[in-house]
């Protein structure tokens, strides 16, 4: 079962579609750290050996988050203003991706439907 940590971005009711789907998710909400810093949250997730899904473009950084050392980084790329219907459409995007990929080492830059990975070795 793949295992995912939603951040903050995510309200914690859109858990229930990734977990509909086997998939192991969790949220900052629900261990009490959303407003952590980066840095933290990044450790988390690498000891609970646990995807990361953020909206937060700091963590495309590879230098200072390198995914190569993480069960994965997914970075949502949002364009437009964003609602409750968006949200779960990105849901239903990321339940694909994370169905359909291994995540692990891997850079993931979804925006919209169209989906680019960083692979470990830099290349894409």
């Amino acid at each position: 079962m793949k295992k995912i940590k939603l951040d903050e971005n995510f309200p914690p009711a859109f858990l229930t579609l990734f977990q509909n789907e086997l998939i192991d998710a969790s949220s900052v909400y629900l261990q009490n750290i959303s407003g952590a810093g980066d840095d933290l949250v990044y450790k988390i997730c690498q000891e609970e050996k646990r995807a990361l899904v953020t909206f937060d473009l700091d963590f495309a950084n590879i230098i200072r988050y390198p995914a190569h050392e993480t069960e994965g980084i997914i970075v949502c790329r949002i364009r437009r203003k964003i609602n409750l219907d968006y949200i779960r459409m990105l849901c239903l995007t990321l339940v694909k991706v994370i169905s359909e990929n291994d995540l692990s080492g891997k850079l993931f830059i979804v925006e919209g439907k169209k989906v680019r990975i960083r692979k470990s070795d830099g290349s894409e």
